[in-house]
């Protein structure tokens, strides 16, 4: 994008060098009409159209209508599409007058460079600003690992949708849910300020963890090495949405054991770093407890020497004489 030229006389009104060189401007006075426009009843609704999502999905649950939470896309979509342009372009004009155009006139670029500067400059905010925010909501809300939670619960139970091997995931999940279930409560304790509660049911959840991911290999194993191949529909007919040949009943079950190994590989990994924590927490707690329990002896000896001292012991006494 060409830089702002200044000089003496003043472009034509309308004229194309004025709308390059105030394009910002003019854009931000378009801009401040519609937020103008909220302001009155009478343009509110127009105004309206042009700022917030209008196609609203409603839903309906026995007779009653819930909350406006989704949006689908219609033709109204444009003129809110159309008003974020004219921003991002205001946003775009301003970046450009105070900060590449200083940045260009110090390097004293060729005319060239300049407009290929100019072109990164125009694409470099938009990238970096929807990067930044991108990444702040995955840190923030933890995205990465509630995605690949989803990916892999998504995958297993579409593949065995499609498949048809439904009944033997259905046991898995329920097994599985059970202890996570489990789980969960005592986090929910944790967090509700019931630590001694949670610490209890913690070695609860540590059992029934390891009894699911056996249970679930055994029905995997039971169920696709013994059960599946002696049915006389053995075989494979896609037609008939029958998948029970031996490759697919190889790959599923070893799917299942693999994700189970992978579970075992992080609970143990988990139960290695809760005990290092809890040693080193308990590491430095032992030089003050050996302190506090220096200082009570010192002073239940010098307790004792005062009721001594007071009820006129002879050993009281005999101390004072050595001293």
């Amino acid at each position: 994008m060409p830089t702002r030229r200044k000089s003496g006389k003043n472009a034509p009104i309308f004229s194309h060098e004025f709308i390059i060189t105030n394009h910002g401007d003019i854009v931000s006075c378009v801009c401040m009409l519609f937020m103008i426009g909220l302001m009155f009843q009478a343009t509110s609704k127009v105004a309206a159209v042009f700022i917030a999502p209008q196609h609203n999905v409603t839903k309906s649950v026995n007779g009653t209508e819930e909350p406006l939470t989704k949006y689908t896309n219609g033709p109204k979509d444009f003129c809110t599409i159309f008003f974020y342009s004219m921003a991002w372009i205001v946003v775009h004009a301003i970046i450009q007058e105070y900060v590449w155009d200083k940045i260009s006139r110090k390097l004293k670029l060729s005319k060239t460079k300049n407009t290929k500067f100019n072109d990164s400059g125009i694409l470099l905010p938009f990238y970096f600003f929807f990067a930044a925010w991108g990444t702040d909501i995955i840190v923030k809300e933890e995205i990465l690992p509630k995605v690949q939670l989803y990916i892999e619960y998504l995958l297993f139970i579409w593949a065995a949708y499609m498949l048809n091997f439904t009944h033997v995931t259905l046991c898995c999940l329920v097994v599985h849910y059970i202890v996570e279930s489990v789980h969960h409560a005592i986090r929910m304790l944790t967090f509700s300020n019931m630590e001694d509660t949670a610490k209890n049911l913690f070695w609860v959840w540590t059992v029934l963890f390891s009894f699911a991911r056996f249970t679930i290999i055994a029905l995997a194993v039971m169920t696709f090495w013994y059960g599946l191949p002696r049915l006389d529909n053995a075989g494979l007919n896609v037609d008939s949405g029958n998948f029970n040949s031996a490759p697919i009943r190889l790959t599923a079950m070893a799917g299942v054991v693999l994700m189970q190994a992978w579970l075992a590989w992080n609970f143990i990994c988990y139960q290695i770093r809760v005990w290092r924590e809890n040693s080193v927490t308990d590491t430095a707690r032992l030089p003050k407890q050996r302190e506090n329990r220096k200082k009570n002896k010192k002073e239940d000896n010098e307790d004792a020497e005062e009721s001594e001292k007071a009820n006129g012991s002879p050993r009281a006494g005999n101390k004072a004489k050595k001293a």
